[in-house]
């Protein structure tokens, strides 16, 4: 099961939004190559998370709907990572 450091911070964009990043985001080693998780939302709605992923030296794979817990998106990650492994997120 996937384990990551409480990284939970708020960031302000360009247009006085303010995003959410869960701590269940952060970086993690798998099968020999570095993964930026990214969970995230804009705060004072009910948008749901945002599910990011980059791998090193690949584009971000970010799916194309939101979740509605960051508990759901990190097991789509996990459920990815098991069923289509690595090269899920190698692009």
């Amino acid at each position: 099961m996937l384990q990551l450091h409480p990284w939970g911070w708020v960031v302000m964009t360009g247009r006085g939004k303010q995003i959410e990043v869960s701590n269940l985001s952060g970086r993690i080693w798998r099968e020999g190559h570095e993964l930026d998780l990214q969970i995230y939302r804009l705060t004072g709605r009910d948008s749901g998370w945002v599910l990011e992923v980059k791998a090193d030296g690949s584009k971000p794979v970010i799916w194309d709907h939101a979740f509605a817990s960051e508990g759901a998106a990190i097991s789509e990650f996990n459920r990815a990572m098991k069923e289509e492994g690595l090269s899920a997120f190698m692009v």
